[in-house]
């Protein structure tokens, strides 16, 4: 059976990451967190600059069956990571955590296809995609995603400086894929 574990990524802080990405599937899970895909692929590329692994926050359509919705995803050497698939707002469109390409549950390539083009972004999602990933993550209620930062890499034993990776992240936007189907 193929699980986060066994699937070699060849990325440095590796093992780290693989945690990490366990760990917003557990919180996803535990909370029934439905429609976490911008908040979870900002919070993994947060975590990805504080381990210095190269990463892109990826927006756009995501297809399945014939239809498709507006997500987010998290691509790391161009293989796809997506941990709220599980819980999307619609959730005919439920799948596995995709890990590295790999549909967790299913155990076989991930089915959904990112970034397909079907009728564009709606008006939250051009909103979000106009934003820098510190302005994202700060806009949440109660400073809940710099809290689950945090936590995470206080779990995976990685110190960062809050002040210093906001500075990182003003830098960084997410990115528009769209490509016709």
């Amino acid at each position: 059976m193929k699980t986060i574990k066994n699937i070699h990524l060849g990325i440095k802080n590796e093992s780290k990451f693989k945690r990490a990405f366990s760990l917003v599937c557990q919180f996803i899970d535990e909370q029934g967190w439905s429609g976490a895909c911008h908040p979870s692929v900002a919070v993994l590329f947060a975590i990805c600059k504080v381990l210095g692994i190269e990463s892109t926050p990826c927006i756009g359509e995501a297809g399945l069956y014939g239809g498709a919705f507006d997500h987010s995803w998290l691509t790391i050497n161009d293989k796809v990571f997506d941990a709220a698939i599980m819980f999307p707002l619609n959730e005919s469109y439920a799948t596995g955590p995709v890990f590295d390409g790999f549909d967790l549950y299913e155990q076989a390539e991930a089915e959904i296809r990112y970034g397909v083009y079907f009728s564009g972004l709606d008006e939250q999602a051009k909103a979000i995609n106009s934003q820098n990933l510190c302005d994202y993550i700060d806009a949440a209620p109660k400073d809940m995603l710099w809290q689950l930062i945090s936590l995470i890499c206080e779990d995976i034993g990685a110190k960062f400086s809050k002040e210093r990776l906001r500075s990182e992240l003003r830098e960084c936007h997410w990115k528009y894929v769209k490509e016709k189907h």
